[in-house]
């Protein structure tokens, strides 16, 4: 029976493996880390590269990281929420669609 000549590093790396600091970090990981990437694949085409080479690549991925970053805080600040002056409107009531105003301020 022969061993791989990095068998050596492996058996130290499965060693680690077993620790509680690896088995807390991995907790970590899969509450902050991989939620993200899944938001990214799902609702950000991460899935898939549409450039080609690594640099364009790393263009890619890094607009859409910045664009999840603006998202969060946005909603951190509070954009999004519309209040409504004196509370009028609270209780369901919706303009009607001839009355709204797109964001280019054309109807």
């Amino acid at each position: 029976m022969s061993r791989s000549f990095d068998e050596e590093y492996l058996d130290r790396v499965r060693g680690y493996h077993e620790t509680e600091a690896y088995k807390k970090v991995m907790r970590k990981r899969q509450v902050w880390v991989e939620p993200l990437f899944g938001e990214g694949k799902q609702w950000h085409g991460l899935d898939r590269f549409r450039l080609r080479r690594l640099r364009r690549v790393n263009i890619e991925a890094t607009l859409i990281a910045t664009g999840q970053n603006l998202k969060r805080l946005l909603s951190w600040r509070g954009w999004g929420r519309r209040n409504f002056p004196g509370g009028a409107a609270q209780g369901g009531c919706r303009p009607s669609p001839a009355s709204t105003i797109t964001a280019v301020g054309v109807p």
